[in-house]
């Protein structure tokens, strides 16, 4: 009816939060997108300074789990599976093996000097526990020779003299033959161990007699030397690959440092290249691996977001024809992200690979909290607000639904911090705080920025709907 007045609309307790939220900070818009700006600068710089990347798949594993726990083991035993390892590829061993040691010199020589680079076992570090490296078949046989000659080893070891020995050998020689010639019982295939062994023991009393180095005998009679193939050199069974495994005993366990060492060595294979022409090498192991992966999807994540940037600009420019006002709230969005870059660095210290793609999804999510502010601001604008007027009618009727939108979708993320995949784990922390920020800079530092920037600009006009009376203004 006409001259009817429309009842005045009462405010929910958190639509007076807002709107005084709004007022507080419009009261100095200048100072409120300094302090922003600040917040952010220290943020991003904080981030740089101090967040990490993990490397270190186990990080992302479950700890409670066995095979986690014993993943765990594993690593503290047998070093190499973190290690970085090069896979050298020619048409012979010698090859593969000057080029490994040319490699391990210029490495030590350039960045790596602290590493520990191994490419073959060095023997005479291991003598001392021979019997440990022995397959089991080649014990048995050498307790069963032991045995055997049980008698010979314990009237030598009564009288360790030459002379006893020989008068053993003697002894043992004739007790292996005589059965065979008086007399049935004998060996199908007698025992020729005491006639290896006098011959060895003869070859070599003459070797030192002309001045050559000493060796015992007693090997012959026992078991062979420790085979060593191909010089104690890290090949694989069809001695195709040599393997040289490289330990950064100093270095900190960081992508940085990690990925630093593997294009440090990467450079160091291109520039052995024109030396050994014949030669392929390569780098490989878990932090190479995971270095690429990391790599990778690095670049992928800045392309994504930088396409979801260019995208959400032009559709803002496409729905409110304004360029600097759709610029203000991506500006204000990047703020958001300097904030959660130094919240995750103080709270979690470290992105992993699952983590790192939270931008994504606050460019995506975050820019909604904007719009929804932007176009309500923009309706109370045509309806004669002034404005602050506007902006403090837009956070008080429009900023609790706002905010109930922030709180689901922050939940909605939170809630996977309960798995037991640590990197969903983080992944969802980091997305729901970097929401909850994105709201919260698109409640107080956009308004600040529309105050800033609106007095420069037409007010914006809205054509009435055809059929419809013109609505009165309460």
């Amino acid at each position: 009816m006409p001259g009817r007045q429309s009842a005045p609309i009462v405010l929910s307790l958190t639509g007076r939060l807002l709107q005084r939220v709004v007022q507080l900070c419009c009261a100095r818009p200048a100072l409120t997108v300094f302090v922003a700006f600040a917040f952010a600068a220290f943020g991003a710089g904080y981030a740089a300074h101090s967040l990490t990347l993990e490397t270190s798949k186990f990080h992302l594993l479950p700890l409670h789990q066995r095979y986690a726990t014993l993943y765990k083991d594993y690593a503290e035993d047998f070093g190499q599976l973190e290690d970085i390892v090069v896979v050298v590829q020619s048409a012979d061993v010698e090859t593969s093996t000057a080029y490994a040691a040319r490699l391990a010199g210029v490495l030590r020589e350039g960045a790596l000097g602290t590493a520990r680079i191994s490419y073959r076992i060095d023997a005479s570090r291991i003598e001392a526990h021979a019997l440990l490296y022995l397959p089991l078949d080649t014990l048995r046989d050498t307790l069963d020779t032991v045995a055997s000659h049980e008698e010979l080893l314990a009237d030598f070891a009564a009288t360790p003299t030459l002379a006893r020995l020989m008068d053993g050998i003697n002894q043992s020689v004739g007790a292996t033959f005589l059965p065979g010639v008086f007399g049935p019982g004998a060996e199908a295939e007698p025992n020729r161990a005491p006639t290896r062994l006098l011959r060895d023991l003869l070859t070599h009393m003459s070797e030192r007699i002309d001045g050559q180095p000493y060796r015992s005998p007693w090997g012959s009679l026992f078991v062979a030397a420790i085979p060593a193939p191909d010089g104690g050199y890290f090949l694989s069974h069809d001695r195709r690959l040599l393997y040289v495994v490289i330990d950064l005993v100093d270095a900190p366990r960081t992508f940085d440092a990690e990925h630093a060492a593997i294009v440090t060595i990467r450079r160091a294979i291109a520039s052995l290249r024109p030396q050994f022409p014949s030669v392929e090498a390569g780098v490989t192991g878990a932090p190479a691996l995971f270095s690429d992966e990391l790599s990778a999807a690095s670049r992928d994540g800045r392309i994504a977001s930088v396409l979801a940037l260019v995208l959400t600009l032009g559709l803002l420019i496409l729905a409110f024809r304004r360029l600097v006002t759709s610029s203000a709230i991506l500006v204000v969005l990047a703020l958001s992200l300097g904030w959660s870059l130094g919240v995750i660095t103080l709270i979690v210290g470290h992105l992993t690979i699952f983590s790192m793609m939270f931008v994504s999804v606050v460019i995506g999510l975050g820019t909604d909290y904007g719009i929804y502010f932007l176009f309500r601001y923009r309706e109370e604008r045509v309806l004669g607000q002034t404005l602050v007027g506007a902006l403090e009618r837009t956070a008080a009727r429009s900023g609790p639904a706002i905010l109930l939108g922030a709180l689901i979708a922050a939940v909605a993320f939170y809630i996977l911090s309960i798995a037991e995949f640590r990197g969903i784990r983080d992944f969802g922390f980091i997305s729901g705080t970097a929401i909850l920020l994105a709201f919260l800079s698109m409640l107080t530092v956009f308004p600040a920025v529309l105050l800033l920037i609106d007095p420069w600009q037409k007010t914006p006009r809205l054509r009435p709907i055809a059929g419809r009376p013109h609505a009165q203004r309460p």
